[in-house]
């Protein structure tokens, strides 16, 4: 995130903001299967993250989505 948007946001009291180094991944879940990985990416970028992977989890048995991500 922007460091100057990410100072606004804590001055504001919008939400805590803590660096956090090495890697971090974010259960994503209840998603259509219409959402592809491109989908998910784009929409972390409108919102000012760029995820370094995307992972969809499929299910097992059938090979289907199954409506999670890990970002």
């Amino acid at each position: 995130m922007d460091p100057q948007v990410q100072a606004q946001a804590q001055q504001q009291g919008q939400y805590p903001v803590q660096q956090q180094s090495g890697n971090t991944n974010l259960w994503c879940g209840e998603l259509k299967p219409y959402m592809t990985d491109i989908f998910i990416s784009q929409a972390f970028n409108q919102a000012g993250f760029y995820p370094h992977t995307v992972k969809m989890i499929n299910n097992r048995n059938t090979g289907m989505p199954a409506g999670y991500w890990y970002v």
